[in-house]
């Protein structure tokens, strides 16, 4: 394989996509990432591919 595959949405993610909402004015507050994501589906996912 030539790049790893993600397919959890990860903080640094979360941060950079609402740094353009704000600057697009379209973000009048951050959500924390604890509160908005999950993770557990997208591992039990890498977990199963071969």
């Amino acid at each position: 394989m030539l790049f790893k595959i993600y397919i959890a949405f990860f903080e640094d993610g979360q941060n950079h996509m609402m740094d353009i909402m704000e600057m697009a004015g379209q973000l009048d507050k951050r959500a924390d990432y604890e509160n908005i994501v999950t993770t557990i589906f997208a591992e039990n996912a890498m977990k199963n591919i071969k």
